[in-house]
């Protein structure tokens, strides 16, 4: 029983023993497979790196070869050097394919077919070879150091050194990034050319843009001549509208603020007013739904703080020979930043506009309430695209607008005189929900796209910001106006006038020119590409305020002119007249006479008695200068002789005496005795 027992116990040691070598036995085999697949693949490595070393041992003696025949067939005065040696064979590049032929480069003409070469450029393909080849090149030295990039890349003498770094991993990759993401972008648009994009603003309320017969009438052809004094204009524009207007209530479409004409002249020009004085609880803010970040919350600013800015834009005015902005610019434009600019564009966009949409929104926001709910009648108000269905006519209605005239043509003013002082930079205008005109799709007669903009246009900086304005439209797609600034058609960079200065806003004015380039698709955005035509007939308004002024000063620099024709052309003037050909005692008859009639304030003239006394005064003085040599004559046959010459300066003076008491001074002998201001001609003996 013992031996069987030890036995047995014998074997089963044994088994189990035996089983922990087979285990240990199997670990070391799976190691040992491990190893030499390792082994494997690094002596595959290793042959792959000898490999391209060899390459290139071999690629670098083949170019040192062909540079040594090179200087010898040179020194032999061999006319041709020997072939290039064959492109290195990479391992993406097999023996039998093809070299790739370029397609030719595009300008991007009008031409609405899509074309691969202006799709790629979208792509940004050009930004991954930029960062490929400045790759060695630290982050610092191309931020820090002036010029470092060009100089770096000025180095690369060698076709090597920008086949090993545009070889990388990483280019491709980046590379095919670049190119996927904008074919996926593609193919979800479904849509490749602006044409295509057509469809997708079906339903939307077309923009509407006037022609060059407008472009050329000015801002006064629009809504007429502002007050003399601007500042009580701009006032009553915004206390004193028509009934309720000043006080009805309107709310802005971009932030949701709801205020009144009237609140917000406060707001902006008076600097002690408050919400109680107004009877409102605060001064009225943008909604959170449409401004959540509050950061960007309009703020009310002071023209005196504001003094310190304008004093540095008019120190470079001056320097630029052009003149300062004033107090009423600054109050206008601050006010078209906030919400008042609705109701300003209102108007231009308006007044005479054959767009059922246009029209209803002038008379909603620019008449009282009363006499929009006269016009409108039952058209749905959320429904503004429909013609209005009221008891009154259009004509009738627009009798009653504000049209914040003086206001306006501050505003014009201030972005004539900024816009002198604006970087040519390349700006953009993002628009939603609408659609533009077929003129802006089809070329016209002379083969142009685009139209006229009638109302104060805003633009940005930033294309982020007017991309994703113009994606976030709903239903319809976006469009962005892309525009490059040019020498002289800019627009007035207003945002430290600005109560948002986060928007970083350049102004355009009223009746600007907008000729369509090219378009191009950049996602679910329509991206035009145009060129501005800023209104070179518009005035400032100390050019407005002094147009009658400038009649009486054109007319009198006329009739200087034609006095000087005369006196150098007519024999009658020979003896008085110097060897330059001009008469001194005429030259300075209009210096001390006529140039003053002129020289009043501008406002002077804008009355009509002062007005034509200056002209019938510079007039009469004028033709009095024609009768001189007749004069000297007459005097000379007084028995004066030579001294009726140097009498002139005295027949100067007395003849302005006679004139201003309405005779002449050289008597019954004078062939062209002057007229009185009033019509009569009288003559007086000496």
């Amino acid at each position: 029983m013992s031996l069987g027992s030890t036995a047995a116990f014998d074997l089963a040691t044994w088994e189990r023993q035996l089983g922990q070598k087979l285990a240990e036995t199997g670990a070391l085999f799976s190691f040992a497979a491990n190893e030499i697949g390792q082994l494997k693949e690094d002596a595959v490595g290793d042959a792959r790196r000898r490999t391209n070393q060899i390459v290139k041992q071999l690629e670098a003696q083949l170019a040192a070869a062909q540079a040594l025949a090179t200087m010898v067939a040179t020194l032999q005065g061999a006319a041709t050097p020997p072939p290039p040696p064959p492109t290195a064979i990479g391992p993406s590049l097999h023996a039998d394919e093809a070299p790739l032929e370029l397609p030719p480069d595009e300008d991007g003409g009008s031409g609405e077919a899509w074309s691969i070469v202006q799709w790629a450029k979208g792509a940004g393909v050009h930004r991954a070879v930029a960062a490929a080849l400045l790759a060695p090149l630290a982050a610092e030295q191309r931020a820090g150091v002036p010029g470092a990039a060009l100089e770096y890349v000025k180095g690369l003498t060698s076709r090597e050194q920008v086949a090993r770094l545009l070889g990388t991993g990483n280019f491709q990759a980046t590379l095919v990034e670049l190119v996927w993401n904008e074919l996926r972008t593609l193919q979800s648009v479904g849509a490749a050319t602006s044409k295509d994009m057509e469809s997708k603003f079906a339903g939307a309320v077309a923009l509407s843009y006037s022609g060059l017969d407008t472009f050329f009438g000015g801002l006064e052809g629009i809504v007429g001549s502002p007050n003399p004094k601007v500042l009580d204009g701009m006032r009553d524009d915004h206390l004193q509208g028509p009934g309720t207007e000043s006080s009805d209530v309107f709310t802005t479409s971009n932030y949701g603020v709801e205020t009144q004409s009237r609140i917000e002249w406060h707001f902006v020009a008076s600097a002690n007013a408050t919400p109680e004085q107004l009877r409102i609880p605060c001064w009225p803010m943008e909604t959170v739904d449409k401004l959540p970040d509050r950061a960007c919350a309009r703020q009310r600013r002071s023209l005196e703080s504001l003094e310190l800015a304008a004093a540095d834009k008019n120190r470079q005015l001056r320097e630029a020979n052009q003149p300062e902005v004033v107090r009423e610019e600054m109050i206008a434009a601050i006010l078209y930043t906030g919400p008042m600019f609705v109701k300003y564009n209102g108007v231009l966009r308006g007044l005479s506009s054959e767009s059922p949409f246009l029209r209803n929104q002038m008379i909603s926001l620019c008449c009282s309430k009363d006499i929009a709910d006269a016009y409108l009648g039952s058209t749905p108000r959320d429904k503004p695209f429909l013609a209005a269905a009221g008891s009154i006519t259009f004509e009738v209605a627009k009798r009653s607008v504000n049209k914040y005239t003086s206001t306006l043509h501050a505003i014009n003013s201030v972005i004539i005189k900024l816009g002198k002082l604006t970087k040519a930079i390349k700006v953009y205008r993002g628009i939603a929900g609408m659609k533009l005109p077929d003129e802006f799709w089809t070329p016209n007669k002379f083969n142009v796209r685009g139209g006229v903009e009638q109302a104060f246009m805003s633009t940005t900086t930033e294309r982020l910001v007017a991309m994703g304005y113009a994606s976030g439209g709903q239903g319809a797609a976006g469009i962005v106006i892309e525009v490059q600034q040019g020498m002289v058609n800019r627009g007035a960079e207003i945002g430290w006038l600005s109560q948002y200065p986060h928007e970083r806003e350049i102004l355009f004015g009223p009746l600007t020119g907008i000729e369509v380039l090219r378009t191009r698709v950049d996602g679910s955005v329509v991206v035009i590409e145009c060129s501005f035509s800023i209104n070179l007939t518009a005035l400032t308004i100390e050019q407005v305020l002094g147009k009658r002024q400038k009649i009486v000063r054109d007319m009198i620099e006329q009739l200087r002119r034609g006095t000087q024709r005369e006196v150098e052309a007519n024999p009658a003037w020979r003896t008085i007249r110097d060897v330059d050909g001009r008469c001194p005692a005429v030259d300075c008859f209009f210096k001390d006479l006529l140039t003053p009639l002129a020289e009043h304030e501008a406002t002077h003239y804008n009355q009509n008695g002062p007005l034509g006394d200056a002209i019938q005064e510079a007039v009469a003085l004028a033709e009095s200068v024609a009768g001189w040599p007749e004069g000297l004559k007459a005097l000379v046959a007084r028995g004066l002789g030579t001294e009726a010459e140097a009498m002139l300066p005295d027949v100067t003076r007395l003849e302005v005496e006679a004139a201003r008491a309405g005779g002449s001074w050289f008597g019954c002998d004078s062939p062209r005795p002057l007229r009185h201001r009033h019509g009569s001609s009288r003559d007086r003996s000496h």
